[in-house]
């Protein structure tokens, strides 16, 4: 095991990294707690072995900039041995500054842009958001095709209230 310095302090019990070709952290696992303090909040990756339970990913994933792309808390595998429940009883609450406010959440995923903004994040519970178009409804109890490993702006669809 080893540690790694990042933007938002040292990483120690890395167990496993990968770099991108200019020497950049691309991402890492962990064995040990650490907690990245970013301008959002504080976020603890997931950092426990895997198991039948978890998914086979890096829970820390970073911009070729240096600054946080991806933080997984808690990222469960959903099968017949685990199931939604488990996943909500292992996730913590967690305070978000957000530009429409703090929103307090049992959150698996935080993605951010690479300037650093907030991407996305993955609320348990429909939230509304002030923004420049409107009042926009964050949540979709009911996602089709959408999780927290997609590509598009925003894991839980914004819908107009």
């Amino acid at each position: 095991m080893s540690s790694i310095d990042t933007l938002y302090g040292t990483l120690d019990g890395v167990s496993f990294h990968s770099q991108y070709s200019n020497g950049e952290t691309d991402g890492c696992k962990l064995s040990k707690k650490n907690t990245l303090a970013t301008p959002y909040g504080d976020f603890v990756p997931q950092y426990e072995t895997e198991d039948m339970g978890r998914r086979p990913r890096k829970p820390v994933r970073f911009h070729k900039s240096g600054a946080i792309k991806r933080v997984f808390p808690l990222d469960g595998k959903l099968s017949g041995f685990w199931s939604w429940k488990n996943e909500f009883d292992l996730a913590e609450k967690t305070r978000l500054r957000t530009p429409a406010g703090t929103v307090t959440a049992r959150i698996i995923a935080v993605r951010f842009y690479e300037n650093g903004a907030l991407r996305s994040f993955e609320p348990l519970r429909r939230i509304v958001v002030p923004t420049p178009v409107g009042m926009m409804t964050a949540f979709d109890n009911e996602p089709n095709g959408i999780h927290g490993a997609t590509a598009t702006p925003c894991s839980s669809p914004l819908t107009a209230r």
